[in-house]
């Protein structure tokens, strides 16, 4: 109880500065009221576009996981067919 009287105080000053320096009007439960939904309005855009960007991110770093068991398939399997240990196999160096 003793420290919310103070912080209730500091707060109220720093709204009432706040208000004087940007609007030049007095502080009133109106704009208080305004400021507070304007800011959690805010909080919640940027709060949306940060939670866009990571469902992006995830994908593509999904889609990327995909994509790299299917290639290492394909090339173990290059691999096994390819064997130039079989008899009658030659590779010819351009001259």
């Amino acid at each position: 109880m003793m420290v919310q009287i103070p912080s209730g105080l500091m707060t109220y000053l720093l709204l009432a500065i706040y208000c004087h320096e940007e609007d030049g009007e007095h502080v009133s439960i109106r704009r208080r009221r305004q400021l507070r939904i304007q800011s959690r309005n805010e909080t919640i855009q940027q709060a949306e576009e940060l939670a866009v960007e990571l469902t992006v991110v995830k994908q593509k770093q999904k889609q990327k996981r995909r994509g790299e068991p299917k290639l290492r398939k394909r090339l173990k399997n290059a691999l096994t067919t390819f064997q130039p240990d079989t008899p009658g196999f030659s590779v010819r160096m351009p001259p």
